[in-house]
């Protein structure tokens, strides 16, 4: 969906009501809120899982078929009181409906690792739920689950589904750490990975940071650049993308997260590529990955020559992007184009060889400096400045859009 657009300035501004807000500003609401605002119970948490599928019905089959399977492999767990015998003797335990899951610590759950473990269920596997007391605005006490929601949510289903118990009927171990903050939870739950856990993705890491920055003012260099990023992507009507939300489709998605989470980018290259998408159509479809990889690489050229850049020259830059096909840029359409006139030029600089030493056309490798080449000759036909580079292949007029 494209949003409209009123001109301020010389530049493109999304003009936006209440009512028509863009994808991305709703998705980065998740860094705003408090805690009051981001405890969930567990079949909430469930429920919205399966509204970010777009597969829903394939995914609730996957959890129905995983419980089947349960109560056919494992006919004796179907009795409750043997079942919750084996976990009574695990440590403290609580009744399941007084916990809720902390959704900024939690990441989304993935619900096919759930449907793994119910069918292959042990319950000396199983490990207390780690939580902490919180007392709400009204002055009610949860125990809010900080470490262990697919564990939670895996006897959640086996108890509500296979046992048809209600959660306030039911006893699981949990482990009450008292005192801890939020940061010291944080801080636990990115550095244990073990066997039979979900490991953090880099996109998980990453969100972390960015809490950990707005929760608690983390000062630690790798959550303050995950803040600075956010920023940048906020700014320009931008998210990070994750596939397991079903989210890859959406305006401001930036699909490819390769350079956005590497280091030894500054955080400058993600601000100046925000940037140029938004000033290119809005952020009004997703970033997809060949344009990602070029014109990170070309943001990263002009900060790596010490380029100044302000709004105006990367405005221009998406100006001249957008003769791809008129009103947007295609990166795909691009690197056919590079590719074609590569290989021409490629065959120029075999043709007086002897043929034993003819050298075989390949494009693995060098795809972002022959991107590169191209991207520049586009802009210098049109005035506009480049970085210092070094041109992998000479790229004229007559070969651009």
């Amino acid at each position: 969906m494209a949003y409209p657009m009123k001109n301020t300035m010389g530049f493109q501004v999304m003009n936006t009501t209440e009512e028509e807000v863009h994808y991305a500003q709703k998705r980065n609401k998740i860094f705003e809120n408090t805690l009051d605002k981001t405890i969930s119970s567990i079949n909430d948490r469930i429920e919205y899982v399966y509204g970010l599928s777009e597969s829903n019905q394939r995914l609730r089959a996957g959890t129905e078929d995983s419980l089947l399977e349960f109560e056919m492999r494992y006919e004796e767990m179907q009795d409750p009181e043997f079942f919750y015998s084996k976990l009574a003797n695990r440590r403290i335990t609580e009744t399941m409906a007084n916990i809720v899951i902390d959704m900024r610590l939690q990441r989304v759950p993935t619900m096919e690792a759930i449907q793994k473990y119910i069918r292959n269920y042990r319950w000396y596997k199983v490990q207390p739920i780690k939580v902490f007391v919180w007392v709400d605005p009204n002055g009610k006490e949860h125990l809010v689950c900080w470490d262990g929601q697919h564990t939670l949510i895996m006897l959640y289903l086996i108890a509500t589904q296979v046992h048809k118990l209600n959660p306030s009927e039911v006893q699981i171990p949990v482990n009450i750490t008292d005192g801890i903050t939020i940061e010291e939870a944080r801080e636990s739950l990115m550095s244990e990975n073990g066997e039979g856990r979900v490991l953090f993705d880099a996109v998980d890491m990453h969100e972390q940071g960015v809490f950990a920055c707005r929760d608690t003012g983390s000062k630690i260099k790798s959550h303050v650049l995950a803040e600075q990023l956010q920023q940048h992507l906020e700014d320009n009507f931008m998210f990070l993308a994750n596939p397991r939300r079903g989210e890859m489709d959406k305006p401001g998605a930036l699909t490819r997260t390769q350079e956005f989470l590497d280091p030894t980018y500054s955080h400058l290259v993600t601000k100046y590529f925000a940037q140029w998408f938004y000033g290119l159509n809005g952020s009004s479809r997703p970033a997809f990955g060949v344009e990602v990889a070029a014109m990170y690489n070309f943001f990263n050229q002009c900060v790596n020559s010490g380029m100044e850049l302000d709004r105006r020259y990367i405005k221009q830059v998406a100006m001249v992007c957008r003769s791809v096909t008129g009103d947007d840029f295609d990166g795909n359409m691009v690197w056919d184009r590079v590719r074609k006139i590569y290989e021409v030029y490629f065959r120029s600089t075999q043709a007086e060889l002897p043929e034993e030493k003819r050298n075989r056309i390949s494009h693995d490798g060098h795809k972002n400096d022959k991107m590169l080449a191209f991207i520049c000759a586009m802009l210098k036909a049109k005035g506009v400045a480049v970085p210092n580079y070094d041109p992998y292949f000479p790229v004229t007029e007559q070969d651009l859009f």
